[in-house]
């Protein structure tokens, strides 16, 4: 029996998959495996996995791909079983596993809607009242009365999770599969969970982009090759994830930071907005600083400090700072702490985006270069974002330029 306050226990989950070469060993094993043959081999995709998912809470489940994070969520929508362990639900689960989960492609998407409601338990009168509030979120005109197998994978996803939405199940579960959607409806659905959130609902979400998971959830597992690695606070789990994921983990200091070379310590590197308060989700052209803390190791006589922005395809979309405005260099001196502040307006497109700061010293020899001394990759990711239904963007594309328009009558004509 769960406590009054818990929505999902899961404790002590395995799950084995065997994997054949063939279908020949899979029918050798069926004939002839009990004299002891093995045609497969093994593959834990869970391995021991435990923890507890509060009532009302938005709960997160991240790792790497293979992590063995779809195998737990159709265990907890209940269709998969578990090789060993159980999990415990208290409410109606709702879940959103993959396209068009629960549909059948010969049926319209009218149809679909009416068989998902008998199937949870809802009458066709309850489902009449719904159906309105559903077909106008998804939004798919008149492609609602054309079979599902006619559907392009983002209008599955647009009627499916409409339909697990407004039937307000308890527990819902969102897998990757709102990735397949235009950044209009993946905006529609990220409002409407948090307002399922804010109702009660206990949420488990599933996503590599890690910016929304920071957004929804309070809490986060991470899960690594079937194993849980930790489980606690989202900002705290995200990090250790990125920690772990670097390619030189072997250079990330006590604090977090990936650096080259020991010519400077870092004693802090923060992400704020203008009230200075710490912030990492934005607004397209909301001001930022980048504050850093550092202590160099020995006297220069001009470092310079810079940051880099990249996007999802490592892509460098701005990368500015002292070097580039032709500011003398700071004079520092060995064993003092200093602090290094850039303030700009990110007028970027939404999405997410990385962040690396450099160090460099510049050469008296080579006026136009400057030494590195330092340079990390940051483990806070910045969401730009913008209710593009709502409001007008002040551009559109990945950056926005300083321009103006001006239109006058030309007297020659």
């Amino acid at each position: 029996m769960l406590p009054a306050d818990v929505a999902v226990r899961v404790s002590h989950i395995s799950k084995r998959y065997r994997l054949y070469d063939s279908s020949v060993g899979r029918i050798l094993q069926i004939c002839i495996g009990f004299l002891g043959k093995i045609f497969f081999k093994e593959f834990w995709a869970l391995q021991d996995v435990s923890f507890e998912i509060k009532k009302g809470e938005a709960f997160a489940i991240i790792g790497r791909n293979g992590a063995g994070k779809s195998s737990l969520l159709q265990i907890m929508a209940g269709t998969l079983t578990p090789t060993s362990g159980d999990i415990q639900t208290q409410g109606r689960v709702g879940a959103l596993l993959e396209l068009g989960s629960g549909f059948n492609p010969e049926f319209t998407g009218r149809e679909n809607i009416y068989l998902n409601g008998a199937i949870i338990g809802f009458s066709r009168e309850q489902m009449d009242k719904l159906v309105p509030q559903i077909l106008e979120f998804a939004d798919i005109d008149s492609f609602i009365d054309q079979a599902l197998k006619t559907y392009s994978s983002g209008m599955a996803v647009r009627l499916a999770f409409s339909v697990q939405a407004f039937t307000r199940p308890e527990i819902l579960i969102v897998d990757e599969a709102l990735s397949v959607g235009d950044l209009f409806f993946t905006q529609k659905c990220a409002r409407l969970m948090q307002e399922l959130r804010d109702a009660g609902t206990t949420i488990v979400y599933v996503s590599h982009d890690l910016s929304s998971v920071r957004n929804m959830c309070a809490r986060a597992a991470y899960l690594k090759k079937g194993k849980l690695v930790e489980c606690g606070p989202t900002q705290q789990v995200i990090r250790n994830y990125y920690l772990e994921g670097s390619q030189n983990s072997e250079q990330i200091s006590d604090d977090g930071f990936n650096l080259e070379n020991s010519n400077i310590q870092v004693q802090s590197f923060e992400i704020l907005d203008e009230k200075q308060v710490p912030k990492t989700s934005f607004v397209i052209g909301e001001k930022v600083q980048f504050e850093m803390k550092w202590t160099p190791k020995k006297d220069f006589d001009a470092c310079h400090f810079s940051i880099s922005l990249k996007n999802k395809m490592d892509q460098v979309v701005f990368c500015g700072g002292s070097f580039n405005l032709q500011q003398a260099g700071q004079r520092v001196q060995a064993h003092h702490v200093y602090r290094t502040i850039l303030t700009t307006d990110l007028n970027l497109e939404g999405g997410s985006y990385s962040v690396i700061v450099s160090v460099g010293a510049k050469s008296n020899s080579t006026p136009l270069l400057a030494e590195k001394l330092i340079e990390f990759k940051t483990t806070q990711i910045i969401s730009v974002t913008w209710d593009y239904e709502r409001q007008v963007p002040p551009f559109y594309g990945m950056f926005g330029l300083p321009h103006s328009v001006t239109t006058q009558k030309d007297a020659r004509l």
